[in-house]
């Protein structure tokens, strides 16, 4: 995994110290983490401050894809804490090329990206439809995925007043996902699946009423594990 800078490692103790202060953090799946990438790290997207909790969550440095906006029309500050933390922006309605051949560089060298599927932020904490990208990036570079889902943060709003509640937040990591053999394939819809079955490992992490779009498919995956292991 790639060094971080001096800068960048305070960062990330300061928002380590935060989350430590000002909420009840707890994560699960610690066991599923490898020690080395690449690896692609999927997560649910419900605040801002969801990069920052992967970031403390994981033994290494995650760069995450962000949007373009954090750039063109942030503030000096944000757009210092993009370069900083190590976000690689990305335009969302559109495939950009630059944004996947960086990540697709960083993950050659053996790093971690960090990919929201839904490309947008959930306002209610529910899951939406995902996009193919994440799944796109895994086929075509052979790095696992490590989903996530994180519980707690919607409807929390982007005040950071919020830590004087200690709010309540829940991380769980699942287990790896390989699709080297869905990368063999020649189905013009193989991103799409791979995003899908990213997205239902992701469902099966959260609580029931914030699988949304994935609530029957994640219960299915749920019930057909339960037989396997029968």
């Amino acid at each position: 995994m790639e060094k971080q800078s001096l800068m960048s490692k305070l960062l990330h103790s300061s928002a380590a110290g935060a989350f430590r202060i000002g909420s009840r953090l707890t994560v699960l799946g610690r066991e599923n983490v490898p020690s080395t990438g690449p690896v692609i790290v999927a997560v649910n997207h419900t605040h801002n401050m969801d990069p920052a909790l992967i970031g403390v969550m994981m033994p290494w440095p995650v760069r995450f894809l962000a949007k373009r906006e954090l750039v063109t029309e942030g503030t000096a500050l944000t757009r210092w804490l993009v370069r900083t933390w190590g976000l690689i922006p990305i335009t969302r309605d559109r495939l950009d090329r630059e944004a996947l051949r960086t990540a697709r560089e960083y993950l050659s060298g053996g790093g971690a990206i960090g990919m929201f599927p839904e490309g947008t932020r959930s306002r209610d904490g529910r899951l939406s439809q995902a996009r193919p990208g994440t799944g796109f990036l895994a086929l075509t570079t052979g790095a696992p995925v490590l989903p996530v889902g994180i519980e707690g943060f919607a409807g929390l709003g982007n005040n950071p007043a919020f830590i004087a509640r200690r709010p309540r937040f829940t991380a769980r990591i699942g287990k790896l996902l390989d699709f080297s053999d869905l990368a063999e394939s020649k189905a013009d819809d193989r991103s799409e699946r791979a995003t899908s079955e990213i997205m239902q490992a992701i469902a099966g992490l959260l609580p029931e009423h914030m699988r949304g779009y994935y609530e029957d498919s994640a219960r299915n995956t749920q019930h057909a594990e339960e037989r396997a292991g029968r």
